[in-house]
């Protein structure tokens, strides 16, 4: 089954093995990623934290957002470190492949989502985004608080204020989510988003800025 699913949490569904799998982009997470919702139907087997692998192409110089050369064909990876291995259909699973046309429209919703938008649906009041971020998947939280406001673009940057403290709480994990700051955060119809690409629009802010309301 290959269909358009715009009625449901999950916009596409596809055949897989011994059954369907439906899946859909969102952002309704703790720190608002555009992330892959899964499900395969017919059983409780879901999650919320997927993710879109892309094989790189050997002809560029670069390599695009969900490009790897560590895979020959489109995947979803579980978990929000790629780190969950479901039981599906019988076997665990650290991904499945995902048909071209699938990965293909996740790919542009993600990045539709993860980009700046320019239209007139973005807030442009600093006044009204959240003064801190809350990413609770660490031992010791993890906070992002405002910095900057970018008029122009219409983006609030917020930076990590959270320091570990000892060497028992480090992870490879928080290493990871501590580099992407500043992270840049659009509100659009209402909706807070991270944008997570937005360096292919604009520079980030050095972490020194201080705060403006221009």
């Amino acid at each position: 089954m290959n269909q358009d699913r715009g009625d449901t949490p999950y916009e596409h569904s596809f055949a897989f093995e011994n059954g369907d799998i439906e899946v859909g982009v969102h952002y309704t997470n703790s720190i608002h990623e555009p992330r892959i919702q899964w499900h395969v139907i017919g059983t409780t087997k879901q999650g919320t934290w997927g993710n879109l692998v892309l094989p790189s192409d050997p002809a560029s110089s670069f390599m695009l957002p969900y490009q790897t050369p560590r895979v020959a064909e489109p995947r979803l990876t579980f978990g929000r470190f790629n780190d969950e291995a479901p039981c599906i259909f019988g076997e665990s699973r650290d991904s499945i492949e995902l048909p071209e046309w699938v990965a293909r429209e996740l790919r542009e919703e993600l990045c539709y989502l993860s980009q700046l938008n320019t239209g007139p649906s973005v807030n442009d009041d600093p006044t009204v985004f959240p003064s801190a971020i809350q990413d609770s998947a660490f031992p010791e939280s993890m906070r992002w608080t405002q910095f900057q406001w970018d008029g122009g673009a219409r983006v609030m940057w917020y930076e990590c204020s959270s320091a570990l403290e000892g060497e028992a709480n480090w992870s490879p994990e928080w290493e990871r989510e501590h580099l992407t700051s500043p992270r840049a955060y659009q509100i659009d119809e209402g909706e807070l988003i991270w944008r997570k690409h937005s360096y292919l629009d604009i520079a980030r802010p050095l972490e020194n800025a201080v705060a403006s309301s221009d």
